[in-house]
């Protein structure tokens, strides 16, 4: 059991590291384009993510404790917050990774596209002007 414990620890280390550096990378290459806009989005986003995550691990430690709002052991209420809280552990680390790789990766030019960021960056975006040729 305790090879396991050094195996956990060290991959959550790993895990944190990658983190930490694509943060930071992602940090160098957008303060100079950024607003005030696309960093409050990002941070709302991460937020998120860890909001969904901490529901997960709140609900299993509820189980756990076996708190009455959880359901009787097989009842429907259970199977539903097993179900809430499986959909809320997948959807916080799929939106905190794809927030942090696109960060790292992404075009540093555009503003974040969370949060209403996709339907503002598309009407801002300019179009080629027509040209008017009119023969008198």
């Amino acid at each position: 059991m305790e090879a396991l414990s050094v195996g956990v620890a060290i991959n959550a280390l790993v895990v944190t590291a990658y983190a930490v550096v694509a943060a930071w990378r992602g940090y160098k290459r957008r303060r100079a384009y950024w607003s005030r806009g696309s960093w409050i989005g990002l941070s709302v986003t991460v937020l998120v993510s860890f909001a969904l995550v901490g529901f997960s691990l709140a609900f299993s430690a509820a189980v756990d404790n076996h708190a009455a709002w959880v359901g009787a052991a097989r009842s429907s209420t259970r199977v539903a917050w097993i179900v809430a809280a499986l959909a809320c552990m997948v959807g916080g680390i799929a939106l905190g990774a794809g927030s942090l790789g696109w960060f790292a990766r992404g075009n540093p030019s555009r503003p974040f596209p969370f949060f209403g960021g996709v339907g503002r960056a598309a009407a801002t975006r300019s179009t080629p002007a027509t040209i008017d040729v009119r023969h008198e």
